[in-house]
């Protein structure tokens, strides 16, 4: 009796581990990195004006402590985390994404996260379509202490998970 291929046998090992919530997730958590850079001068007015509508009372301080950049990719969506201790607790604070525009900061979406980013390189999938790569945003970047959201992209919005430590 012929034996199936082997490679058949490797297929149904790597969707037992994808599907476990081990094996590719975890290796792409291994690229994280630091949101440290410090916000372009032309970004404080429109965050400046937000930070008024949300009720801030010391803009200055808050964008002096402000980091962030673009998100890449097709987007044209920013994130920005405020890590003042006012908006900042056990690690994760006010982050942010949105767009930028002359008139504004306009989020799409606000929550508490941590420091660290990853960002997967290949397309995402949601009911059999194509969507950008998600990305994770963790507390931490030792594994086992990591604490992440796993954020994607979608044409309707952001859809945002708890994953793995």
């Amino acid at each position: 009796m012929p034996r199936p291929p082997q490679r058949c046998g490797r297929a149904l090992l790597l969707a037992l581990a994808v599907g476990l919530g081990t094996g590719a997730a975890h290796a792409q958590m291994s690229n994280l990195q630091p949101i440290e850079r410090a916000i372009p001068e032309e970004w404080r007015p429109p965050l400046a004006q937000f930070l008024l509508e949300l009720g801030a009372p010391n803009v200055e301080t808050i964008l002096d402590s402000t980091v962030g950049g673009p998100m890449g990719g097709r987007s044209d969506a920013v994130l920005v985390r405020f890590e003042d201790h006012d908006l900042c607790t056990q690690g994760s604070c006010l982050t942010a994404i949105g767009t930028i525009r002359r008139d504004g900061f306009f989020p799409q979406v606000m929550l508490m996260a941590g420091k660290w980013l990853a960002r997967r390189e290949t397309m995402g999938q949601l009911l059999g379509r194509l969507i950008p790569p998600p990305f994770w945003l963790c507390v931490s970047d030792r594994p086992g202490e990591r604490d992440c959201l796993t954020l994607y992209e979608t044409p309707k919005g952001w859809i945002i998970s708890p994953t793995m430590r």
